[in-house]
């Protein structure tokens, strides 16, 4: 199917394997509900459904969202186990925008509670939420069910919040989440993979990029772009590990920008600048351990703590680091060949 012109009232596609083109000038919309609604029924118990959304025009609700893709219906008597996956492409002159952007779920009743849905997105335009969320799909049953199997922003693309379970996000354009986090790992995400060589910034309290899952802390990030907060929170908390590129830049202003909490280890590999423009610490964790690179700056503001790790550290230094390290009750730190302008205290500390 392709939409050439205005459609107004919104669309429910129900038909397997037919993908929509919504093309470029043309306009699809919903002033009393979602745009585009996916919702392909399932027909027998092994019935795996496919969907493909191409949008190189506008798709748009004033109080729905743009489009939901659900995993069902299915009213066939027994559980669904197979759902609905597929991409969703949008184009460089594309958008998607509604109360939140694009949302992902499982279709209501007793027969959907186990049905999974899984999205690719592939985006070269714009996607946003006038809620703050662009994209979100959250996994309630733990189950890892509903998810986005690849989140792909392009250079010249433009998103809102993520808030979503999610396998692999890269990044080569824009990512605002405004006072929102950018980008929220659902407590889902034991693996999540976050690839950034364009700009995801925020401006509030909640931390730029941050993975849910409180209790394992795990994911990995690699940054050879910006990612930054303007406002109080940290720019990065809840990933294990993390790669800061030459070239890359990770900043924050008020809190620390890499927080990792009390639980958990964290690696940070550093070869670009990871910087605290306010008064808060660089680098703060339990088990921290830092290998900075030559040419790599870990700074602090003045006087302040540029590594803080509550349990212990270990240290490879061959840049620069400028602010204190305090390097809890035990630990190993070389700085033979860079330079550490400040303190490094060895005792028991406090994290974020």
């Amino acid at each position: 199917m392709t939409c050439s012109g205005t459609t107004t009232g919104g669309y429910v596609l129900t038909s397997d394997q037919s993908p929509l083109t919504v093309s470029a000038g043309a306009s699809l919309q919903n002033s009393a509900g979602d745009a585009l609604t996916v919702a392909i029924p399932a027909n027998a118990f092994y019935d795996p459904r496919t969907v493909t959304l191409t949008i190189n025009g506008s798709v748009s609700s004033a109080t729905g969202n743009g489009i939901s893709v659900y995993s069902g219906p299915f009213d066939g008597g027994d559980y669904d186990f197979y759902g609905t996956s597929g991409t969703i492409t949008v184009g460089a002159g594309g958008s998607i925008s509604g109360v939140t952007g694009i949302t992902i779920a499982q279709s209501p009743g007793y027969f959907s509670q186990n049905a999974p849905v899984h999205i690719s997105i592939d985006n070269f335009g714009t996607i946003t939420g006038t809620g703050g969320v662009a994209l979100s799909g959250v996994d309630s049953l733990f189950y890892n069910n509903i998810s986005y199997s690849t989140i792909t922003n392009e250079i010249g693309g433009s998103i809102g919040a993520i808030d979503a379970n999610f396998g692999t996000l890269s990044n080569s354009g824009t990512i605002d989440g405004g006072t929102l986090s950018a980008v929220r790992a659902d407590f889902n995400n034991y693996y999540a993979t976050v690839n950034n060589a364009g700009t995801i910034t925020a401006s509030g309290a909640a931390d730029t990029v941050t993975n849910a899952n409180a209790t394992y802390y795990s994911g990995a990030l690699t940054n050879s772009g910006t990612i930054t907060n303007t406002g109080t929170g940290a720019a990065i908390s809840g990933f294990a590990i993390i790669t800061n590129q030459a070239g890359g830049t990770i900043s924050a202003s008020g809190s620390d920008v890499i927080a990792q909490g009390l639980a958990g280890a964290l690696t940070v590999t550093n070869g670009g600048t990871i910087g605290n423009l306010g008064a808060g610490q660089a680098i703060s964790g339990a088990y921290v351990n830092v290998t900075n690179n030559a040419g790599g700056a870990i700074n602090a503001g003045s006087g302040g703590v540029a590594i803080n790790a509550a349990s212990s550290l270990t240290l490879v230094n061959m840049g620069t680091i400028n602010g204190n390290v305090l390097a809890g009750n035990a630990g190993y730190v070389d700085s033979s060949q860079g330079t550490i302008n400040g303190n490094l205290v060895f005792g028991a500390t406090t994290t974020r």
